[in-house]
């Protein structure tokens, strides 16, 4: 897959809790109850996050309660 990916330019999305298989993604979006939480691209073989939502559960509030990290 990784070498279609290159050839290609073909995208392949997986749902996964597996460790292994985020690890050898280049990208990621993690969601929580159907909403995105984390928006993660990998250099080398650490993840940085582009965006998180912000960690305060009690917030109500349905304003973006997004926040970039990056």
């Amino acid at each position: 897959m990784r070498r279609i990916n290159r050839q290609t330019g073909t995208t392949f999305v997986f749902s996964t809790h597996d460790k292994r298989v985020i690890d050898m993604a280049d990208r990621r979006i993690d969601l929580e109850d159907g909403e995105i939480i984390r928006l993660g691209f990998r250099r080398g073989k650490e993840w940085f996050y582009a965006m998180e939502r912000a960690s305060d559960p009690d917030a109500d509030s349905e304003d973006s309660d997004l926040q970039s990290t990056g």
